[in-house]
């Protein structure tokens, strides 16, 4: 078995720490990804990730610990890559653009979610969600 100096893997340790922290709490992308792109990566890195256990269960820990890193970076990419793709609780930090529907109401054209939000709306609906289209009967009291 070769043997690795402990400072060399506390910079390997401390690089995939580091990555995985940019992936989820770094800035996003600036363009949002193709989907194809990343999901290919994706199953990259989850070949990669299952080559090294794979490894591991041959007895070679040397190349099973190398397999498992490049699939944690490969997929640390993918977790970055994910962030441009937006939602509803995105920060606006990427993805998306005004022309893009599932951006919200960007352009101003109305289709997006009210600008205020009024407790007399949710009371509304949860009135007609509990009795439908049929009118309120009064309470015998």
């Amino acid at each position: 078995m070769t043997h690795i100096p402990l400072w060399l893997r506390a910079v390997f340790a401390g690089l995939l720490v580091m990555t995985m922290a940019l992936a989820f709490w770094g800035r996003p992308p600036r363009r949002r990804p193709r989907p194809r792109t990343w999901r290919r990566l994706a199953g990259a890195g989850a070949m990669f990730y299952g080559a090294g256990c794979a490894a591991l269960l041959a007895d070679a820990a040397l190349v099973s610990a190398a397999l498992v890193g490049v699939g944690v970076e490969t997929l640390s990419v993918v977790a970055w890559l994910g962030r441009g793709l937006g939602g509803e609780d995105d920060d606006g930090g990427g993805g998306g653009s005004s022309d893009d529907p599932d951006s919200g109401d960007q352009d101003g054209d109305g289709d997006g979610p009210p600008d205020s939000w009024r407790p007399s709306d949710e009371l509304a609906f949860w009135d007609y969600v509990s009795h439908g289209d049929r009118p309120r009967e009064p309470v015998a009291g």
